[in-house]
């Protein structure tokens, strides 16, 4: 399942890109997402034209009934890896959850795009599920749903923080 999201912010694309990457800009954004408990960075070094960073998260989301029986809330944990060009302001990530990571992927880019003063962020990726097909539908619909959200959430708490920093 193809997801694409597209936001822009105020800001220009070098400050976006200076206060994306700055730790207390991300953490007073993860402190604002209502689905997203705890953000840790386990492994992050500059490799050749690329940053490398891995992180872990930790989720709390309202389980579908459909799915508690499988699915507990210990289990909304992922790792996110990205690979970041500075020169080319592109991402690209690979989001697998810790448990079930050989049935669950979400991998795509992340474009930083100039617009003037404005900075347009492009979110493209795919979403991989290796379940039956009734399973698969259930739990795609609901990670779609979560995913969109939170980035939704995402967008307008990083647009906040940074606009709050960027006319300080």
């Amino acid at each position: 399942m193809k997801i694409r999201m597209e936001h822009v912010f105020n800001i220009p694309i070098d400050k976006f890109d200076d206060l994306w990457n700055d730790p207390e800009v991300i953490k007073a954004v993860v402190a604002k997402l209502p689905n997203v408990k705890k953000r840790e960075i386990i492994e992050q070094e500059k490799r050749g034209d690329h940053v490398y960073r891995k992180v872990l998260y930790e989720g709390e989301a309202e389980i579908p009934d459909v799915v508690k029986g499988a699915v507990k809330p210990d289990m909304l944990k992922w790792h996110e890896i990205t690979k970041y060009y500075p020169d080319r302001k592109e991402y690209e990530f690979e989001m697998i959850p810790v448990f079930m990571g050989d049935k669950v992927r979400f991998q795509g880019k992340i474009k930083l795009i100039p617009e003037g003063n404005k900075t347009r962020r492009i979110i493209e990726g795919e979403l991989t599920l290796k379940f039956n097909l009734l399973v698969r539908k259930v739990i795609e619909s609901y990670i779609k749903k979560y995913m969109e959200d939170n980035l939704d959430h995402e967008s307008k708490a990083l647009a906040a923080e940074m606009e709050k920093r960027y006319k300080a």
